[in-house]
């Protein structure tokens, strides 16, 4: 960078507050429910071939985790 310490701070730390600027700007901070359907559907398709079985729904909505009972694999919808 530039050498001087304060320089490089200042540098890094304007950086940081664009890009959490841009993440506000985009809805970084929004939340959805997640209900098990739209786990099922979001799982679907990031893992066509995952087989999932019972879901457990996070009492606030905002996460869900199912096992695929063929293969023993753990699968995790926030």
């Amino acid at each position: 960078m530039t050498g001087n310490v304060a320089l490089d701070l200042a540098i890094s730390l304007a950086g940081i507050l664009v890009l959490v600027g841009a993440s506000y700007l985009l809805g970084g901070w929004r939340t959805a429910a997640v209900t098990a359907e739209a786990a099922v559907a979001r799982l679907r398709l990031d893992e066509p071939d995952f087989a999932p079985g019972e879901w457990l729904v996070g009492a606030d909505g905002r996460g869900a985790a199912t096992v695929s009972g063929a293969r023993r694999e753990i699968a995790l919808v926030f």
